[in-house]
């Protein structure tokens, strides 16, 4: 479940208690994660103020540092149809500015036309933390099968498998980009890799 940024506390509540949950992410009008809102946010903010949360938006109180601990599989719908109103499947887009941590967790089938099929960011002030992570099978047009970052990026004991950056528009036999079939990193980015596995994934430029 994924709330705006402007979403009233008051009625990201009565969606938790509705859906018997205890957080929510915070999505902004481009599909990046700002965020996460938990049960916990929501009653320090009570405590915290002489009004409460009655005239708070999401954004003034969420966690701005995602972490997601599994066993999870979030799994995108792959390359659409021509005629597809909406082709990018991307899993996970960051935020200026944003941390995200995952453990225990499958990151699959994500689709994207332009970088970074599983995990994007276009932000050098971001940091992506994997640990214990399957990313398999996720394809971009452009780089980056499964990641493009120009941040920090740790992975630890993660697998990459059969992640494709190719580099051309599914209509077009004509490459034009398409380097990192698992990462793409630019110049500014730092990444460090640590006991992970590399399998099978596939760039047209390398």
């Amino acid at each position: 479940i994924s709330v705006t940024p402007e979403t009233p506390v008051v009625e990201i509540a009565r969606i938790m208690a509705a859906r018997r949950i205890g957080a929510v992410l915070i999505v902004n009008a481009s599909g990046q994660v700002a965020g996460i809102l938990s049960e916990r946010d929501i009653v320090k903010s009570v405590a915290d103020r002489r009004n409460g949360a009655r005239c708070l938006a999401a954004e003034e109180i969420m966690t701005r540092e995602v972490i997601m601990i599994g066993p999870v599989t979030l799994r995108g719908s792959g390359p659409q149809p021509a005629n597809a109103t909406h082709k990018d499947t991307r899993l996970l887009w960051l935020q200026e500015g944003g941390n995200l941590t995952l453990m225990n967790l499958t990151l699959q089938n994500g689709y994207t036309t332009g970088f970074g099929g599983a995990i994007l960011s276009y932000s050098s002030n971001t940091v992506i933390n994997l640990i214990g992570v399957s990313v398999v099978d996720n394809t971009a047009e452009g780089n980056g099968g499964a990641i493009s970052t120009p941040g920090v990026l740790n992975i630890t004991l993660s697998n990459f498998a059969g992640n494709k950056a190719l580099g051309q528009p599914p209509e077009s036999l004509t490459p034009t980009n398409g380097s990192g079939g698992a990462i793409a990193i630019e110049s500014s980015g730092v990444l460090t890799v640590t006991r992970s596995m590399f399998n099978g994934n596939v760039a047209m430029n390398g």
